[in-house]
């Protein structure tokens, strides 16, 4: 069984005219989001799995929320920032593991939601979409459509 669970970062606060698009971090609402988020994450994946974010703070302060509550550790992947669907793809194809939770940004997770799903149009801060296949490898997964998934955000 492969899963593949795809989190767009909570809400970011708007930084300072100095700060960067990478260093902007949580907002309050970001924070609260991502508390409850993780515990729809421990319904769905409740074993362990491997969480993998982009290093801009905004997604590494999300994923850390996911990664404590599934009790597994965090990697940074800079791929992650800015990705595009093929990206994320080579990044859990090449995870070395049969389940991942990347936590990147859009819009490059909303085209990777809507080409798996063909109806999930747009990844709202904090969304996750997990999806499995009933296939034993990344290669033979992705070469079509998953077997279930499920989409989440804190709006619904």
């Amino acid at each position: 069984m492969i899963e593949l669970t795809i989190a767009r970062h909570a809400d970011a606060a708007w930084g300072s005219a100095t700060q960067t698009d990478h260093d902007r971090p949580l907002s309050a609402k970001g924070r609260r989001d991502a508390a409850r988020m993780a515990t729809v994450l421990q319904e769905q994946s409740p074993h362990a799995c491997r969480v993998i974010c982009s290093t801009a703070v905004r997604a590494r302060d999300t994923a850390a929320v996911y990664a404590h509550a599934l009790g597994v550790a965090l990697e940074e992947d800079e791929r992650l920032y800015g990705a595009e669907p093929d990206a994320l793809l080579a990044v859990a194809g090449g995870s070395g593991t049969d389940r991942i939770l990347l936590v990147a940004h859009d819009p490059g997770l909303s085209s990777l939601a809507f080409a798996l799903t063909g109806t999930v149009t747009g990844m709202p801060t904090a969304a996750i979409l997990h999806l499995q296949w009933a296939s034993a490898t990344w290669a033979e997964a992705l070469g079509r459509s998953p077997d279930s998934w499920s989409f989440d955000h804190p709006s619904r």
